[in-house]
């Protein structure tokens, strides 16, 4: 496989890091729209003694405050109205 050397290393598996489709008492292994989920990795990823959590659906990313340069972000204002949707 490839190899990534860094000082940090991030990884944006979205829903597919063990992805579980869960329907009543019905779960089995998936990723959206039937797509295959990223088991294998999920399996290495322990092996080398990562801490694999599951947050629920919606739930944003979280990072320490202190590790971000504020001075290079930029404020992106959002809808001055609302978008209604259903």
């Amino acid at each position: 496989g490839a190899e990534y050397r860094g000082k940090a290393v991030v990884l944006t598996t979205g829903t597919y890091l063990r992805g579980k489709i869960i329907i009543g008492d019905l779960q089995y292994e998936s990723g959206p729209n039937n797509m295959k989920p990223s088991v294998k990795l999920s399996h290495h990823l322990k092996e080398l003694g990562l801490e694999l959590v599951r947050f629920k659906t919606g739930t944003p990313p979280r990072v320490y405050g202190s590790t971000i340069d504020y001075d290079k972000t930029e404020i992106q204002p959002g809808d001055q109205a609302p978008r209604a949707f259903s």
